[in-house]
């Protein structure tokens, strides 16, 4: 009895593992790099409108209605298809092929420099957001650097005031094996690296600040950062599009930043985009 019941546990867990990877979703192999006009995803129940950074996986039907377009960027392959309605279009694993002979898209490729990026259509959804200033505070709240930088050339470091006017602040920064690199107080709520230190490249660093609260309760905050080495530096000064780029280009390149942890570069991205695009406000932080 104890062998039929262990081989019936057995059973249930394969049977377990097996539905969960039924039901995990399926992996994007593309984003929608611009949008305009009536656009949708296919579905059993209702069509799911497409809009700019909408993730596609493969085998999904697109619906255009007259008038509209829309460009997909295949990521990491590069390629890159522009979609005229009306008409339906199957997405496939590296390219998209139309339903009605009357459309077909429009194929072409990512600069070559864009492309060695590597940038993936799941880097939309795991964008990072980076906390920004605001008014004073009864804690310490860190505003960058936080993430990555491209150097450490004029680095400061800022946070918000305390609400204590008279606050001195203890800032301490901790190299990879935490020791400590710099120790100093500070009377504003900012810090610029003295020209004496020097940072090694993608190494990760912590920073912290320290204070006393109205209340006189000490608060403390941390944050780590990396400087993005001096090859990725290139890669993407390469790869960087010219401010008249299509917005796709553009699209990419900040992903790009984002997944290299360069926060407040990819936010002068898409507030730019954003003027151009307004459902790509929802990517900038509002400061």
């Amino acid at each position: 009895m104890h062998r039929l019941t262990m081989m019936f546990h057995a059973a249930v867990a394969s049977v377990l593992i097996a539905g969960a990877a039924i039901a995990a979703p399926p992996a994007s192999v593309a984003i929608v790099s611009d949008a305009t006009g009536d656009a949708y995803v296919v579905t059993a129940s209702n069509p799911v409108r497409l809009t700019l950074l909408s993730e596609l996986q493969s085998g999904q039907v697109l619906r255009l209605e007259p008038g509209s377009r829309v460009v997909v960027a295949f990521l990491p392959g590069g390629d890159v298809y522009e979609l005229a309605g009306a008409g339906r279009f199957l997405v496939g694993v590296r390219g998209i092929e139309p339903l009605d002979t009357k459309n077909p898209p429009h194929k072409r490729e990512l600069p070559a420099s864009l492309q060695s990026l590597a940038v993936k259509a799941s880097d939309v959804s795991q964008g990072a957001v980076i906390m920004r200033g605001g008014g004073l505070s009864d804690r310490v709240v860190l505003v960058r650097p936080s993430h990555a930088i491209p150097s450490q050339q004029a680095l400061v470091f800022e946070w918000r005031p305390m609400a204590k006017p008279s606050t001195v602040y203890r800032f301490l920064l901790l190299d990879g094996d935490r020791n400590k690199a710099l120790e100093a107080d500070v009377n504003e709520a900012r810090f610029t690296l003295p020209p004496g230190i020097v940072l090694n490249e993608g190494e990760p660093y912590t920073w912290v600040v320290s204070a006393r609260n109205e209340r006189g309760v000490t608060t403390e905050s941390a944050a780590e950062f990396t400087i993005v080495p001096s090859a990725q530096r290139m890669a993407l000064e390469s790869a960087r599009p010219a401010a008249t780029a299509d917005v796709t280009e553009r699209v990419v390149y900040a992903l790009a930043l984002e997944n290299r942890g360069l926060q407040e570069e990819a936010q002068r991205y898409w507030s730019a985009l954003a003027g151009e695009r307004g459902e790509l406000r929802s990517r900038v932080v509002q400061r």
